[in-house]
């Protein structure tokens, strides 16, 4: 499988990361169903299967962070996955469409939803998924807890969710804080219930980085002590050790959203399941690659065929 390359029109972390959100994307068809969660809220399934053979293997798309199933590069990855004879669905974390009906939002340690989701999509037949950012996070963490497919592609999941805070909170990076803040400040807005039922939603959103969100809505919310137990009990890397499906990580050492100290737990990982490929350049849910004419995507192309190999289509 071809490494990735990053090509002399778009150098740099940050390039990658912003220019990578522009370009991705594509025009899928899809249809929405709401279902009910075990614990009486609901979430907004899309399928974008549309056209392709019903028998044909499901593979789960989880955003990230401040995203839904519009992202763009949930439909880059839609895109690549319908090429290759796999049928798409996008799941919607919840809060991401709206106000959602429980105390609750997603978060990275979150694996609950995404269980719940996969053990549905089962039922159609094999299946695999493809998180993103903090959906790789949730990917993770879920894999570690249970087989919930029968194989996995991860892009950019953050290893150490401490670390990846504190360069969230330094040099140009801070920029990106403000991108995601809003987005956050953007997911409570309309959520009176959890000021009503005492959290902290003005703390929230008066919040300048991503650690004083957390600590103020996100960790009691979700039953954590404060920020750093919910770092310590959500990050990834070492969870990576349970991990038995089948499970690829890709991952770029500039990533300007994380701490290139996390890059341990893979180097470092004797996980036979678990096949890290790092390489040096691509951002953050970046890794455009091809020529200036006609961009490519290589995590979402790469993911994508891994999985139709791992599923045997």
């Amino acid at each position: 499988m071809p490494s990735f390359q990053t090509p002399w029109w778009l150098p740099g972390a940050h390039l990658q990361t912003i220019v990578g959100h522009v370009l991705k994307g594509g025009s899928v068809p899809s249809r929405r169903e709401r279902w009910d969660t075990p614990d009486g809220d609901f979430l907004d399934i899309d399928f974008l299967d549309e056209g392709i053979d019903d028998r044909a293997p499901t593979v789960l798309l989880i955003h990230g962070l401040g995203g839904n199933s519009d992202s763009r590069y949930i439909r880059q990855a839609a895109v690549e996955l319908r090429v290759r004879g796999l049928a798409p669905v996008a799941m919607n974390c919840r809060g991401a469409l709206g106000p959602n009906q429980t105390a609750r939002l997603h978060h990275a340690g979150e694996w609950e939803d995404p269980a719940f989701v996969c053990r549905r999509l089962r039922e159609r037949g094999p299946l695999g998924v493809i998180g993103f950012s903090l959906g790789a996070s949730m990917t993770l963490n879920l894999l570690a807890r249970e087989p919930a497919a029968e194989a996995a592609a991860v892009v950019s999941a953050p290893l150490d969710l401490a670390a990846g805070c504190t360069v969230l909170e330094q040099g140009f990076s801070r920029v990106y804080t403000g991108y995601l803040l809003n987005k956050l400040t953007a997911l409570v807005a309309e959520r009176d219930d959890l000021a009503a039922a005492g959290f902290d939603v003005a703390g929230a959103r008066a919040a300048r980085t991503i650690r004083q969100f957390d600590e103020a809505l996100v960790a009691p919310l979700h039953g954590f002590a404060d920020a750093a137990d919910y770092y310590a009990r959500s990050s990834a890397g070492p969870q990576l050790a349970s991990i038995r499906t089948p499970t690829l990580v890709l991952r770029a050492v500039d990533d300007p959203f994380l701490a290139r100290s996390d890059l341990s737990f893979l180097r470092d990982s004797r996980n036979p399941c678990v096949d890290a490929r790092i390489v040096e350049g691509g951002g953050h849910v970046g890794f455009v690659d091809g020529s200036l004419w006609a961009p490519g995507s290589w995590a979402e192309r790469t993911a994508a065929s891994w999985l139709q190999e791992q599923l045997g289509t």
